[in-house]
């Protein structure tokens, strides 16, 4: 400004100013590490990683791919009914859980068809499950942020949050439009002991998992086994839950009489403003 005799320096300018100071002092920058934490379970062939980004989830794949000499393979739903309980989703028939016809609206997802299933079960009061045998039941709780999504003519995304999302009159309206619920906050009670996380399909993320406290006196090796415990325990009752689903969603008798209940149920569903 005071070699042009200016007031003021017009964008153009400003840009390339802000392009000549990286130019320069690009090259005197040191480099700056980023990283991902994976810990991998032998017992399931799980790898755990807190790179829930999809560039992270790539840069992981790639990293261990180099390492180990072998590829890894996302765990969302369509995989998980695959790997784990020898459901072929594609076999499946879509289902429409509102009670008029949506046509071609209908969100055919495995994924979000469990996730409104599991929302039906909570709000109705039927949140205990038997996730299989030798192991505990399992209780649900669920709250918001609340998402829900429909993929038609485009693609349509709600999300709800503050307040009392999972009863608000937004959910009601948004489900019976055809959306299907896509993600939420979850609280397992697992043998008495709580656990909590946020999930979403199809992509079947767990995200922000808090297993129970463990002892912050035990060494830092303990303390490293009794969280992985925890998320262990956290995930197989999360996929006991999706089994349990699956188990349901296969039998097109069984599935054919929960499809009319939540038809019936949906209309007048309770709501919160």
């Amino acid at each position: 400004m005071r070699d042009n005799g200016l007031k003021s320096v017009n964008r153009r300018q400003k840009q390339e100013i802000k392009e000549s100071m990286v130019k320069r002092m690009l090259p005197k920058m040191p480099p700056t590490l980023q990283g991902a934490e994976v810990a991998v379970d032998l017992d399931r062939n799980l790898l755990y990683t807190d790179a829930t980004g999809e560039k992270q989830a790539d840069a992981v794949s790639i990293a261990f791919a180099r390492a180990a000499h072998t590829a890894l393979v996302p765990l969302d739903a369509a995989g998980a009914a695959q790997r784990l309980f020898s459901v072929q989703p594609e076999s499946l028939e879509p289902a429409s859980f509102t009670p008029d016809d949506n046509g071609d609206f209908v969100v055919n997802d495995i994924g979000l068809d469990f996730f409104t299933w599991l929302y039906w079960r909570f709000r109705t009061g039927e949140n205990e499950f038997d996730v299989g045998k030798g192991r505990p039941s399992v209780t649900v709780e669920l709250d918001g942020p609340l998402s829900l999504v429909l993929q038609g003519q485009g693609a349509f995304r709600t999300s709800l949050q503050d307040g009392t999302p999972l009863f608000s009159r937004e959910a009601k309206t948004a489900l019976l439009a055809g959306k299907k619920v896509s993600g939420f906050k979850i609280s397992l009670d697992i043998g008495g002991e709580k656990y909590a996380g946020a999930v979403s399909a199809p992509s079947f993320t767990l995200r922000s998992v808090k297993p129970p406290a463990v002892d912050r006196n035990r060494d830092e090796n303990a303390s490293f086994l009794d969280h992985m415990a925890g998320l262990q325990t956290f995930a197989d009752a999360f996929y006991g839950l999706y089994g349990a689903f699956l188990h349901e969603r296969s039998d097109s008798s069984a599935w054919g009489k929960t499809v009319s209940e939540i038809r019936k149920w949906m209309p007048g569903m309770d709501e919160k403003a």
